[in-house]
């Protein structure tokens, strides 16, 4: 019987990464994708159902997504990806109808570490399995405040579940605007939390994207910050081929198993060495950016892994 996979994006219009990557792989091995669109999930009759679109590819390898969608139940797919949370309003909604899924459906990440992993917190209590940055997490602006007054060391200020290296800054107790950055992170006085990391000295020699897939690395690159200290591709960082050196395998390699262990079966693993600075569980780039580096194409690696597990 054909497998069936159902990659849930924000919308499969918009050129979703990994979901263009592992819709084409998944057609080339001969299973059966749709696209279904994550802020349309709905709990009908008991069942999780979405809005989903049937997809095919063209002679020239495109992807050919039918405009019109079926609303489906998930639990009569074989596998499910969440690739996109949608829009965040409705996210715990969106979190706990997904829990009701995983009673009957494989998933290619569990739901607690969609939750946890994917957020900073989880991170800091893992000091026995890697190493993580000195971190501290508040709504307090004036307590956060006081950790950087303390300290001659730099410090990185982020929100605790964000991406593409948006709200992250850097600063110190010489900093004017410092405590003004914290106060707008932490809302103002309305409560949101955000971290505040130990710069790491060793990023100027750039962070390494290591990609895991059931367990195993499949691939690896390094972004370099260009126009200031961040290193995302989406704010203007370079980035090269790269080969891991002995001491980061080795960390890879004990990493694996302890995320397929949580349900992790693809993730893209932020290593500064000795650091782990992130876990990035959601839908981690990488497959294409590895593809324009090296011309390898580890979609079908990735999602052979991932249906592996």
């Amino acid at each position: 019987m054909t497998t069936t996979i159902c990659l849930l994006v924000r919308s499969p219009f918009d050129d979703p990464e990994n979901g263009v990557e592992f819709a084409r792989a998944a057609l080339r091995m001969g299973l059966v994708p749709r696209f279904g669109a994550m802020d349309t999930l709905s709990l009908r009759d008991g069942k999780v159902v979405c809005d989903t679109y049937t997809i095919a590819l063209t002679a020239s390898g495109e992807l050919d997504i039918a405009p019109t969608p079926q609303t489906a139940p998930l639990d009569t797919f074989d596998h499910v990806q969440v690739l996109s949370f949608g829009r965040r309003g409705a996210f715990l909604d969106k979190l706990q109808l997904l829990r009701l899924l995983a009673e009957t459906t494989s998933m290619a990440n569990s739901v607690d570490a969609l939750m946890h992993l994917n957020s900073k917190y989880y991170m800091a209590g893992m000091g026995d399995v890697f190493r993580y940055p000195e971190t501290y997490a508040s709504s307090d602006a004036d307590y956060l405040w006081s950790v950087v007054a303390a300290s001659d060391e730099r410090w990185i200020v982020k929100p605790p579940a964000e991406a593409f290296g948006r709200d992250v800054f850097l600063i110190s107790r010489t900093d004017t605007n410092a405590r003004a950055i914290l106060q707008n992170m932490t809302g103002n006085g309305e409560g949101r939390y955000c971290l505040l990391q130990r710069y790491v000295p060793e990023i100027r020699q750039g962070e390494v994207r290591v990609l895991i897939a059931g367990g195993k690395v499949v691939g690896q690159y390094r972004r370099r910050s260009v126009q200031d200290h961040r290193t995302n591709l989406a704010q203007g960082a370079s980035c090269e081929p790269y080969a891991l050196s002995a001491e980061e395998a080795a960390l890879c390699e004990r990493l694996g198993p302890w995320l397929l262990e949580r349900g992790v079966s693809f993730v893209g693993v932020d290593l500064v060495y000795p650091y782990v600075i992130e876990f990035n569980v959601l839908s981690p780039g990488g497959i294409r950016t590895i593809r324009e580096l090296t011309g390898k194409d580890l979609s079908e690696t990735v999602l052979g892994n991932i249906l592996a597990k």
